[in-house]
């Protein structure tokens, strides 16, 4: 390995870390230098962990996006009231009873 290359991934291992893709390719080289004798699970559950976290996220923007929905709903009904009311001042009913 170049040693510049070595000296900034020990100056900064969380880049590497950090780095969803970087980390899968760490693990599956590790996964076939063991050879196919040997399983590791770290892997195997990595790739569970990954696959909720997924599954996670989708859920979380499922959930802000109904609330967001819902939130502009609920503004919408104030101004539409607002509205209703003026013009029930400005126009009222006319009584048949006169």
């Amino acid at each position: 390995m170049d040693s510049v290359i070595r000296d900034k991934i020990l100056a900064q291992p969380a880049v590497i870390l950090d780095d969803q893709d970087v980390m899968r390719a760490l693990i599956e080289a590790n996964d076939r230098a063991l050879g196919s004798n040997i399983v590791d699970l770290r892997g195997v559950a990595m790739k569970r962990l990954e696959d909720q976290l997924d599954r996670l996220e989708d859920t979380h923007r499922s959930v802000i996006a109904a609330a967001y929905e819902n939130l502009t709903g609920t503004n919408q009904r104030g101004p539409i009231k607002f509205i209703a009311r003026c013009w029930n001042y400005w126009h009222p009913p006319i009584s048949m009873n006169s």
